[in-house]
Formats: C-alpha cells, structure tokens, sequence
C-alpha cells in the first residue's frame, strides 16, 4: 500500500512540475502580447499536458494502458472544468477539445505501458 502512495505522489509531483513549466511558458506569451492563445496553442498545450499525465498513470499502474489513459484523462478534464466553474462562473464545454485531450491521455497510458517502470 505505501508504494501505490509514493508512486501516487510521485505522479503528482513530476505533473506539477510540468504544469509549472508549461503555465510559466503561457504567461509569459500572455503577457508579451495582447490577445488570447489560439485554439492551435491550447490544443498543443493541453494535449502535451495530458498526454505526459497519462504516460505517467500507464507508466505507473503497467496494465491496461488505454484504458487508464483514458479515464485518467478524462477525469481530470471534468474535474478541470468543475474547479473553473466554481472559481469564475462560467461553464465553457468544447467537446473537440475534450475528445482530444482524451484521445491523447489513451496514447500516453499506451506509451507508458510500454516504456520501462520510472513511478
């Protein structure tokens, strides 16, 4: 039991991580120019974001990577839109973006079934 909790954490750790780079990178373009990212930006964001989530749970769990991948994304993106909604207001559902970012989180719980154990 205590290693799923150190490989749960761990998990954690390296997303945050990641995100903390990738929302550095975001800022700084926000704040160099004017406008909003493009839906390009945010589909090349997010999707790197959950495909590293799901390589990361594939990786981890070492079974059925689809369908890890798959849920794992899809239940973040859910709870993504849940902490939104409850901050600002506003509920923004773009199901092209959900399916992408789930189609992604699968290929990532595959290439993680794949690669040698690192979580």
């Amino acid at each position: 039991m205590k290693s799923k909790i150190k490989s749960g954490l761990k998990i954690y750790l390296f997303i945050i991580i990641f995100l903390l780079v990738v929302c550095f990178c975001y800022s700084l373009y926000l704040s160099n120019t004017s406008k909003d990212i493009s839906l390009i930006a945010k589909i090349g964001i997010g999707g790197s974001t959950f495909l590293v989530l799901g390589l990361a749970y594939g990786n981890a769990i070492h079974k059925k990577g689809l369908l890890i991948g798959l849920l794992v994304a899809l239940i973040h993106v859910l709870l993504f839109k849940a902490i939104i909604y409850l901050s600002i207001g506003s509920f923004d559902f773009n199901f092209l973006l959900l399916a992408i970012y789930t189609i992604l989180g699968g290929i990532g719980g595959l290439l993680g079934v794949n690669i040698k154990k690192i979580f």
